[in-house]
């Protein structure tokens, strides 16, 4: 499976934006476990929002990625994407793909 194929798998996890989940309760139902990447970067769904996770009783893996924006999962993101200057996408995509597909095993 390609890293795309993957990252499109996670990041499917993560839709509709965390910030729908503020609201008091709103996760209280939630127990399975979660593994979220959110973007140093990401000024669509901001690591603010991803914070909100936590409020789950369900076990959650927050993992802010340095430099990162929204659309950095993407092999070629679109046009105006924002993300440091310096960001490795290849080492990205290979660690998302690792820890997702590590992820998926454990919940096995």
């Amino acid at each position: 499976m390609s890293h795309e194929s993957h990252a499109s798998t996670a990041s499917s996890c993560t839709r509709p934006a965390a910030g729908w989940f503020a609201a008091p309760g709103a996760l209280d139902a939630v127990t399975a476990p979660m593994l979220v990447f959110a973007g140093e970067r990401d000024t669509v769904t901001p690591v603010e929002q991803a914070n909100h996770l936590k409020s789950a009783s369900a076990q959650v893996d927050l993992r802010v990625v340095p430099g990162a924006g929204h659309f950095s999962y993407m092999d070629t993101p679109p046009p105006g994407t924002v993300e440091d200057e310096g960001f490795d996408r290849a080492r990205f995509l290979t660690d998302l793909a690792h820890s997702t597909t590590a992820f998926a095993i454990v919940l096995k």
